[in-house]
């Protein structure tokens, strides 16, 4: 079974999220968006709050980042209306109040829900009519809802609870920042339930995950996303991460996790790509204690994976063997040679794609704790390295040249325009049953 989400919201949805224009005449910083929780059932499986108030602080501050790359926001209204065939001046913004609300609802299938209080109901009513999709209206609670069918709107009409009025709503959204882009949160186990009907199982033991909670906050220098978890099972702890002080200055991405020996535990936040954290989880068995992947410039780009392992040598050939089968097959990772370099270290596996890997992480020079622009990224993100549950680290500012320069060869193509995107920064952290978790995209 699928989720019914019609085509004109979500279309709405992206807009919003990705474009923030004019919009409402609320002051600046005067309330917190998700005011439609009011309404909103009390089982509701998950809802979200976005910001579509171009007067607000937090638009303000989007526009004051999107300023930063020259015609980014033209090209994307442009797409949207070719795409959509709808002007974005005319049809959507007069459709949207000052924030636009979603909702899922359990069911079988379960539905989506929009909300939002239009600054001209008349054009909502023509976008939704013009949209199709069989979108049914009602006005619910002084807010204007949209959905797929009748029966979602009855779930808003006759709620004896709401989420405005619910414990756990109340206790994680408090983790939020009160000014945000967007704010989301979703009940772990009304989500345990939706996930088992979408697979036709039924779950056998007590959700773990009670509720998870999010927020998208626009900063002077960057965007931030923080996302919370309060869980009913033992996580991973923190760990102090040692390997910045042997890393080299200079690495163009990082991956700093611990390793148990079974699977590779990288933070559910990581960036890395989908090809090297296949690897990773493959590889497994063969790592032990604070690992980190990383890579260093160069014509190709140098991987080097340092870890802790029980048996070293029995380490290397497996790695060794995995990155051959890899090679093998083509693609990005055509341009290793197996066998890889390789040398212990301090106790320390280090297995390289080149020679030089392994002699720069020998080497005394600079390191990664004492890299400015890492040292810019952690103060920027909050990252704190000896206090995680793992971290990865991206110098967007080095990469991306890079990048563009390199990746026609792999099919990949990175746009223009970029210059002022500094680093990319993900980590995590854990008290207890709580566990955080932040990505932060630095733009100077």
């Amino acid at each position: 079974m699928r989720m019914k989400i019609p085509a004109a919201i979500a279309m709405v949805v992206i807009a919003a999220a990705v474009i923030v224009t004019a919009g409402g005449a609320r002051n600046a910083g005067d309330r917190t968006v998700g005011g439609a929780a009011s309404v909103v059932p009390a089982n509701a499986v998950a809802f979200a709050a976005i910001d579509t108030d171009g007067s607000s602080a937090q638009s303000q501050t989007v526009n004051a980042l999107l300023a930063k790359f020259p015609n980014l926001v033209t090209q994307l209204q442009q797409r949207f209306e070719q795409q959509t065939k709808l002007s974005w001046a005319n049809d959507i913004l007069p459709a949207l109040g000052s924030e636009l609300d979603l909702a899922v609802l359990p069911g079988s299938p379960p539905e989506l829900v929009a909300l939002t209080q239009p600054a001209d109901p008349s054009k909502l009513t023509a976008l939704v009519a013009n949209a199709g999709h069989g979108l049914v209206m009602r006005a619910v609670g002084g807010w204007t809802a949209i959905a797929g069918s009748t029966p979602a709107l009855d779930a808003l009409t006759n709620a004896t609870a709401t989420l405005a009025q619910d414990a756990t709503y109340v206790s994680a959204t408090s983790n939020l920042a009160a000014d945000a882009l967007v704010r989301a949160y979703a009940n772990g186990a009304e989500a345990q339930q939706l996930l088992a009907s979408l697979h036709g199982v039924t779950p056998s033991a007590p959700a773990k995950l009670q509720w998870a909670a999010a927020d998208v906050v626009a900063e002077s220098n960057g965007l931030k996303l923080e996302a919370f978890a309060q869980t009913t099972a033992p996580g991973r702890a923190d760990y102090s991460a040692q390997l910045p002080d042997a890393i080299p200055a200079g690495a163009l991405a990082v991956a700093d996790f611990q390793a148990s020996g079974g699977a590779a535990a990288l933070p559910s936040s990581s960036k890395l790509p989908q090809a090297l954290q296949d690897l990773l989880a493959k590889l497994g068995p063969a790592l032990g204690g604070e690992t980190a992947l990383y890579v260093t410039g160069g014509l190709p780009p140098v991987v080097t994976l340092v870890t802790h392992p029980a048996d070293p040598q029995a380490a290397y050939t497996a790695i060794d063997e995995e990155v051959a089968a890899l090679a093998s097959k083509g693609g990005v990772f055509s341009v290793i040679k197996p066998p890889l370099p390789y040398a212990v270290v301090d106790g320390a596996l280090v297995v390289s794609t080149s020679t030089l890997g392994i002699q720069d992480f020998r080497s005394s020079g600079a390191k990664l704790s004492s890299d400015p622009a890492f040292a810019e990224a952690e103060q920027a993100s909050g990252l704190a390295p000896g206090q995680t549950t793992g971290f990865v680290y991206v110098n967007l500012a080095d990469a991306l040249p890079l990048v563009q320069a390199l990746g026609p060869m792999a099919g990949i193509t990175v746009p223009s325009g970029l210059d002022a995107l500094r680093a990319l920064t993900a980590f995590g952290a854990r008290s207890g049953g709580l566990a955080t978790g932040t990505v932060f995209l630095e733009i100077k």
